[in-house]
């Protein structure tokens, strides 16, 4: 929403009356002309918690610089230029957050796609181990899911990224858990396989 003039923010969508509406950080001295930091009209990934705290991955408006952000309660967003993370020209295609301290971002580019890590402090990056991402969400135990072209693979919170075995012929398309016991999987043969405890559904 645009609160005044050269003023864009974002709208929280069913919050408590009083609280301020975060703004998506003003634009540096390089983007001359550009209204906010971001680029409103690259890919551009939102991954909230409940304790207010706001997560974004896109690009930097003009310089075309992929960008994360992070705001927190009551405070504008801050946004970090991560070229040298991801390499130049990358691309966001997926960001989800578990907590303050812990959410991740996907990016591709040229040196392959890249997990970009928010350890409360700063954003760490390493190759993506599950590929490409196509899914990404966090279940009510606090667990990251991800499928990629690598498969399905699950972070639990604390833990690290560890690969789901599925059935032998079998890729995943799309997947739900609702804890690390209970998990959903649809694969590219359209069966629904419920792979905790193991059933076939066809």
């Amino acid at each position: 929403i645009r609160m005044a003039e050269e003023d864009i923010r974002f709208q929280l969508v069913g919050s408590a009356a009083g609280g301020v509406v975060p703004g998506p950080g003003k634009p540096t001295e390089a983007q001359e002309g550009c209204a906010v930091r971001f680029d409103p009209n690259g890919a551009f990934f939102f991954a909230g918690t409940a304790s207010g705290h706001l997560f974004a991955a896109g690009k930097e408006c003009k310089t075309g610089k992929a960008l994360v952000g992070v705001w927190e309660p009551r405070k504008t967003v801050v946004g970090t230029a991560i070229d040298e993370l991801v390499g130049a020209g990358a691309t966001a295609r997926a960001a989800v957050a578990v907590s303050a301290d812990e959410a991740y971002a996907v990016f591709d580019g040229k040196d392959g796609t890249k997990l970009v890590t928010w350890t409360g402090q700063a954003w760490k990056a390493e190759l993506s181990p599950f590929g490409t991402v196509t899914q990404m969400f966090v279940a009510s135990d606090g667990a990251t899911w991800a499928i990629g072209d690598k498969g399905l693979f699950e972070h639990p919170k604390g833990g690290v990224w560890t690969k789901v075995e599925l059935p032998a012929g079998a890729s995943p398309t799309s997947a739900w858990a609702k804890n690390h016991d209970v998990l959903w999987v649809v694969t590219d043969d359209k069966k629904h396989v419920v792979i905790r405890p193991l059933v076939y559904v066809g």
